[in-house]
């Protein structure tokens, strides 16, 4: 299962409505008029912080694009800011956060405008910025992190302008990043676990199935007692057609965490596409008996239950499972069911 589905502790913050960035952007305005030359503040500093904090929440394909517009100057004037303020005191980490996050979310909506070469340059900023931090302080998981995630942005703007070769390279030094031991022993478990589930979720997003299972192995060689990174390199190998790895991958984290329903989705997907019905079956239900309303673990016993002839069965848990995912009979698709 996606492991971008199924982290545990993680909310949504609530999406900003039109008047929310109306305030925002009279706030700027007026917090602006009253620092002409934009030299460091502290007050202003806190003020532009809380604009990187709050529209970290926008998703680029549910605002309008008048919204979007008013978002962009919002963050080409912060990032101005963000710049002058790091200039001012390069060692204070809060305002370099804040333009990481300023050139992350101008990269998300100039892709979103289909402006790929806008977005290219503010991933690389980010990445930069990122970068700079992560060496200046190596056991930091935050910094590492979010140098991995520019890093694959990076290339997944390479592969929508057509750059294959150069964006296999910025995936590849992705997994690098994360692949280097001291980056990865910084990290406690639970770490460990919330940065893979991010980076192979991005790396499946992205289609690269070969570098996600490659990025959660390293985690199974470094904690061999992580059940998630097991289920997590399953996933990616299931997805990959590599079905008697990707099971006894499986078989791994159940043995660590007999009740997960991730690991037994992930499980019962693999044994759908080895043919195993009866046994899909069941890691379904397991699953489903923990966790109602997965749509992955209603759409795949669903077409387990149509091969094996139970007509009725099977389109009720798709049509469920669509209820709950509309697009699933697609991703299903792509992941080699059909």
């Amino acid at each position: 299962m996606p492991k971008a589905l199924v982290a545990s502790g993680a909310s949504l913050q609530q999406f900003p409505s039109s008047q929310d960035i109306d305030a925002y952007i009279a706030l700027q305005q007026k917090t602006v008029a009253a620092w002409p030359d934009r030299s460091a503040d502290s007050a202003t500093a806190e003020a532009f912080s809380k604009f990187g904090d709050v529209l970290q929440s926008i998703d680029a394909n549910r605002i309008s694009s008048r919204d979007l517009d008013k978002a962009e100057t919002i963050f080409r004037e912060g990032i101005v800011i963000f710049r002058k303020l790091v200039q001012a005191d390069p060692q204070n980490t809060p305002p370099r956060l804040s333009l990481w996050t300023a050139y992350d979310q101008m990269g998300r909506m100039q892709r979103n405008r289909k402006d790929t070469d806008g977005a290219l340059k503010s991933y690389q900023d980010a990445l930069a910025v990122a970068k700079k931090l992560s060496d200046e302080t190596p056991s930091s998981a935050q910094w590492m992190l979010n140098s991995v995630v520019s890093q694959i942005r990076v290339g997944d703007v390479l592969r929508e302008k057509g750059n294959n070769d150069e964006a296999t390279k910025a995936y590849r030094d992705a997994l690098a990043m994360i692949k280097a031991p001291a980056n990865l022993s910084s990290l406690n478990e639970d770490s460990m676990s919330d940065v893979y589930y991010r980076i192979g979720d991005m790396f499946e997003e992205a289609e690269q199935y070969q570098l996600g299972a490659e990025a959660f192995d390293a985690v199974t060689r470094i904690q061999p007692a992580n059940a998630k990174a097991w289920n997590g390199r399953c996933w990616n190998r299931a997805i990959l057609g590599q079905l008697q790895d990707a099971l006894a991958d499986c078989n791994t984290s159940l043995q660590l965490e007999p009740n997960d329903y991730n690991a037994l989705d992930s499980r019962g997907f693999t044994y759908l596409k080895l043919g195993e019905l009866d046994r899909s079956i069941a890691d379904y239900d397991a699953a489903l008996t923990i966790s109602p309303r997965l749509p992955y673990s209603l759409y795949g016993r669903g077409m387990a239950k149509l091969r094996r002839g139970d007509t009725e069965g099977g389109n009720a848990d798709i049509s469920m499972a669509k209820k709950i995912q509309p697009d699933i009979a697609d991703i299903f698709v792509r992941l080699g069911v059909r």
